[in-house]
């Protein structure tokens, strides 16, 4: 998970440790610590916001993208820019999938619980 707001960090860690099934495995707050993390102990799904305390999600799974590290995650984006712009951005990168942290939580939350269960399409 790579949030770099503490209080939604912890809601989210709270919330996604609920589901059976998931363990959250670490969290970051920047780009660089993000990278670090996930190159040395790989993922299963990554959740990032595009917006971070250094560097940004999008670019963040460009750089896993471009070392072929995140070929077989499951990526997330949640994140309150969720301007058509953001979206084809991201789309371009060939993240799994798109959700708005204001509007679409309980979608997430739906659908971890349904990508758990093995009902969910992954990447």
């Amino acid at each position: 998970m790579v949030e770099d707001s503490v209080l939604l960090r912890e809601l989210m860690i709270d919330s996604f440790s609920a589901i059976p099934g998931i363990v959250v495995s670490g969290h970051a707050e920047t780009e660089d610590d993000a990278y670090a993390r996930i190159h040395n102990a790989g993922c299963d799904i990554l959740v990032v916001d595009i917006q971070l305390r250094q560097g940004n999600g999008i670019s963040l799974i460009r750089r896993l993208l471009a070392q072929g590290e995140q070929n077989a995650c499951t990526r997330i984006i949640l994140s309150n820019n969720v301007s058509p712009a953001f979206r084809q951005a991201t789309a371009e990168l060939a993240p799994c999938f798109f959700f708005d942290k204001t509007a679409e939580f309980d979608a997430l939350q739906e659908f971890l619980n349904e990508l758990v269960a093995g009902k969910a399409a992954t990447c």
